[in-house]
Order: C-alpha cells, then structure tokens, then sequence
C-alpha cells in the first residue's frame, strides 16, 4: 500500500479552509529562513525593532545591483533637494506637495504594470500602487513629512501630512493623483458623523484633523515593516501562478514571518503542500522539508491528521523494499519536527 502525500494533505487543507481562515497562522523563525544579502539577512534581524526600513526594498528579489541603486538613489536626492525645508506649516504646502509628486512621477514611474515589483520601478520605470507607495514613503521620509501607508482589498496608497492636511497621494493617477480635502470639509464632514453619534466617546479628546484621520477613510493604516511583507506576498503569489512552488514559498514565507496576516499564511501553506511528491514514503524520503515545514509551521493545523499520516507512514515501512530510505526519513523528521506532541506520536508509533 503506498501513501499519497499530496492528496491527504491537500484535503486536509481544504477541510480547514472550508471553514473560516481567518485565524490561520504560521509559526515561522527567524531560522526558518534563507536570505539572498547580508543586507537582507540584517533587515531582518532588526524588523521588530525597527520597522522604518525602506532600503531593503532594493533587496527582495533583487536584480538591482549596486550601480543602478546608487543612481537610482542620486536621481531621487536631486528632486528631493529640491524641495527641502518643505514644511506642513506653510500656506503653500499643498501645492508644493503636489510638484514633489508630479516629479518624482514624471523622472521615475514610467508604465503601471499590475505585477511589477520595486525592481522593475528601478530597472525600468515599471511599477504598480506597492511599489510606488514605497517610493513615495521614501521621498516623504527624507523631507521629514509624516505620512501613513493606507491598504484597501486591492490597493494601496499614501497619505501625507495625515494629522494636519491629510493629502493622498495617488501614484495611479499620475495627473490628479493629489487629492485634498479643504479644511472647511473635514471639519463638516466630523460635525455631520457627530451630530449622528458616529464617532464614539473615547475619540471626544482628539482633534478634528485626528477625528477625520480615523473615521474619514476606512481603509486600514499599515506600517512599513508590513508593506515590506506585501511586496514578498505580491511576488510569491506571481510565483504561484505561473505553478513555481518552492520559489512562492521563499517570498510567502519571509511575508508570513513579517506579517501575520492570513491570507499570506493560507498561500504560504498551499504553496508548500503542492510541492509534496505524489508517492509512497520512498518519495517523500527524497524531499521531506515541504511537509516538515508544514508541521512546524502550523501544527495545530495538522495535528488532528498526523495520527493518519503516521499510520500510512508505518504501512509503507512494511511494504517498502527500501527500509533504510524510511528509516532515514524517520530519523531526519524526528530531529526537524518542532513540536514535541508530534515527535512524541511519530516515535511511538513507530519503535
């Protein structure tokens, strides 16, 4: 009898994911991760700490080298030099805002392409709403302008001066693409939700800019450290289109580690369980870590189901004309398995 992997995981994913993902999670470490640059590799280290980072954009999935990056970047300082000193304070802001904009836009962002990413925007002026927030978030954080990033369900965007002006800064809309709301309609806009009880006591002590901030847009404010996360998620879900399964789980999972989010742990799974051999227990001793990175990652996911798995596992054994390739497997998943409740029932079952 031989077990198919693929298939029993895949209907346990679908089994789970049937019902509400939404608390879906990956356990990923740090070790759990290879790294293309030392750069990378250090962006990492110090992601929880520090979230401000938007140099490693020019690192995922890079093609960018040294040179381009640095004319990339001298290119960028001579715009920005342009407009230093800009402050929120003064009458002009606006205006002067949407200058930066238009030339950053005009020198840099060259053809929207839905799946572009931060290299193609430097190799060649391709780009999408990702990759050119990160550019602007880059340009505001040398002008010292505050700003958020601001994420719909397919989109994303940036808004400048956020407790004073409010400014979006709309990169797919290279011609109108700075939106503004006079101060007379934000302040209309809060009297009307509160004059209907829509903003609740707790927010009575904020300012009104504060007010509008929060209830005058629904989309949800995301840092940068997760904007990082989804140019990772954008590029390993390209990768899992075009059926490239270990490459989509080497971005989803640097995404996953940097985000919780479970959209991404969901993909990040799914990319993992199609790279699972089609076989008995001799395939998968020939390519093992897809499915000890399932167990590791989300073992609550998996525990209920390992029981089947063990059993099917014990089968092969006495089936397989090739005990010593089993028994290696068994070895390297009982040292690779992270949970002890898993390695416990493996090594029960099968010693």
């Amino acid at each position: 009898m031989k077990f198919i992997f693929s298939i029993s995981f895949l209907c346990c994913l679908l089994t789970c994911f049937s019902q509400d993902f939404s608390n879906i999670k990956t356990n990923i470490t740090l070790s759990d991760l290879n790294f293309d640059s030392d750069h990378e590799l250090k962006y990492f280290e110090n992601s929880i700490k520090n979230d401000d980072d938007l140099d490693i954009f020019y690192f995922i999935n890079s093609s960018v080298n040294q040179k381009s990056k640095n004319d990339f970047e001298l290119k960028l300082d001579q715009i920005i030099s342009k407009y230093k000193g800009l402050n929120v304070e003064d009458k002009k802001f606006q205006k002067v805002l949407e200058n930066c904009f238009k030339d950053i836009h005009k020198v840099f962002l060259t053809q929207y392409v839905v799946d572009a990413d931060f290299n193609n925007l430097v190799l060649t002026g391709q780009y999408n709403c990702l990759s050119a927030t990160a550019l602007y978030a880059m340009a505001l954080q040398q002008l010292n302008i505050p700003f958020n990033i601001r994420k719909g369900d397919f989109h994303i965007y940036i808004t400048a001066a956020p407790q004073t002006h409010n400014i979006i800064l709309e990169s797919t809309l290279p011609e109108e693409g700075v939106i503004y709301f006079s101060k007379s309609f934000r302040q209309n806009y809060i009297k009307e939700l509160e004059k209907n009880k829509m903003i609740s006591n707790e927010d009575n002590t904020l300012t009104n800019e504060q007010k509008f901030e929060k209830y005058g847009n629904s989309d949800e404010i995301i840092n940068t450290r997760e904007l990082v996360a989804y140019q990772y998620y954008n590029i390993g879900v390209q990768n899992l289109e075009e059926l490239k399964f270990q490459s989509a789980s080497y971005f989803l999972e640097k995404a996953a580690y940097l985000h919780n989010d479970p959209v991404i742990s969901l993909l990040l799974l799914t990319s993992l369980t199609k790279q699972l051999p089609v076989g008995g227990a001799e395939q998968l001793s020939k390519n093992s870590d897809a499915f000890v990175k399932l167990l590791n990652y989300s073992p609550d996911l998996y525990s209920s189901n390992f029981g089947t798995t063990i059993t099917a596992f014990m089968q092969a054994k006495i089936n397989s004309n090739d005990e010593k390739s089993i028994d290696a497997l068994y070895h390297k998943l009982k040292s690779e398995i992270k949970n002890k409740d898993l390695v416990d029932l493996l090594t029960g079952e099968y010693n």
